[in-house]
């Protein structure tokens, strides 16, 4: 049930997210409030995490999962009513922050009925339903709204998410089996951990990369004189391929060493983004992009079962939530980041910029995590 509550959550922003660009102009946005607007639900999502999971860790995970989705499907709903650009970003804010509380305590849930030392195979499982959702939810966002307007999308959302957070009440709601070893204890604390510092860099930093992908890869790939439908099958296979692998990196990730896999997929996914710039049509330009893929499936997992080893320490809600937030503050950066350095450097400054500063957060984990390496 909770990977079908993560799915669910990441199909509706796939639905939803490449509609607001035209959402947006109709309400005569200019780009900086177009930014803000999209800026509003991983700035949610960033401030909530953390809560959510802490107070999951005490009160258990069942009723979070639920509240969520239904906040899910009330944001899906409220869409359409938002006729000026600062209800937009309040809708956006509302929808952020239920998938916040979705997403962190989903991921909790599937860590916490994960046998000992099988957490990166329950990480892995978590990521698939990310990966699936993020490369369906724009197809069937598309589908919707050809037939039956922006509204039919909208409204589609919110009764599949509301659905299922109906249906989610069926969730295990116990007290959480790893609980903290004490209470009382501040995020700024977890982000200060010597065993999370580097995890917490490496994925913000791979948020950055992330970014750079989705939003620059188009800009870059017309240059090439690929067209949409390019651009579509190079995002498409881009996701899907680190859906697929997710599972088999999980599997890695609980025989072998967590703490290489992390450092070898960051530098993988680095180097694939400095040779970005160097591709000269759509195979090569496949090729880059799907190195990125096979750097980010080979890490995740094992990062994300680091984060959940020092939930021991701190709550897997909690510890999970800060996991969380330095994924959200990476994806609010990226886009300012990248496009201060496209006007300077070109696009070509955007991958090369996101690749040293991916090899340069590699370094980082690679010293800082090895008080992240407990025994099993």
């Amino acid at each position: 049930m909770a990977f079908c509550a993560v799915f669910v959550s990441m199909a509706g922003l796939g639905v939803i997210s490449p509609l607001m660009p035209y959402y947006a102009s109709a309400l005569d946005a200019s780009g900086l409030l177009l930014g803000l607007i999209f800026a509003a639900f991983p700035l949610a999502r960033g401030i909530f995490s953390p809560y959510a999971g802490a107070l999951s860790d005490r009160e258990g995970r069942r009723w979070f999962v639920v509240a969520g989705l239904l906040g899910f499907a009330l944001a899906s709903a409220l869409y359409p009513f938002a006729a000026t650009v600062p209800t937009l970003f309040l809708v956006r804010f509302l929808h952020g922050a239920a998938a916040a509380v979705v997403i962190t305590v989903a991921m909790a849930s599937m860590a916490e009925a994960a046998a000992p030392g099988r957490e990166g195979m329950a990480m892995g499982i978590y990521h698939t339903a990310i990966y699936l959702g993020m490369a369906t939810g724009p197809f069937i966002g598309g589908v919707i709204s050809e037939h039956a307007g922006m509204e039919g999308a909208f409204a589609a959302m919110a009764l599949v998410a509301g659905a299922t957070g109906l249906l989610a009440i069926g969730l295990p709601g116990g007290t959480p089996r790893t609980a903290p070893a004490s209470s009382g204890h501040s995020f700024r604390a977890i982000a200060t951990d010597p065993g999370m510092k580097g995890i917490l860099v490496f994925r913000a930093v791979h948020a950055l990369g992330r970014g750079g992908i989705l939003a620059f890869v188009p800009i870059f790939a017309s240059t090439l004189a690929i067209g949409a439908t390019g651009v579509g099958i190079l995002l498409f296979v881009h996701i899907l391929a680190i859906a697929v692998l997710q599972i088999p990196s999980g599997e890695r990730a609980d025989h072998g060493n967590r703490r290489g896999l992390v450092f070898a997929g960051s530098v993988v996914s680095s180097v694939a983004l400095l040779l970005i710039p160097f591709t000269g049509d759509f195979v090569t330009l496949l090729l880059a992009c799907s190195l990125t893929s096979l750097g980010t499936a080979l890490s995740m997992p094992a990062a994300a079962a680091m984060a959940v080893q020092r939930g021991k320490v701190w709550g897997v809600g909690a510890s999970l939530g800060v996991f969380n937030t330095a994924f959200s503050i990476g994806m609010i950066i990226s886009p300012l980041l990248s496009g201060a350095v496209m006007d300077v450097a070109g696009v070509f400054g955007v991958f090369w910029t996101a690749g040293t500063l991916g090899l340069l957060g590699s370094l980082y984990f690679w010293v800082m995590s090895r008080a992240a390496v407990p025994p099993r």
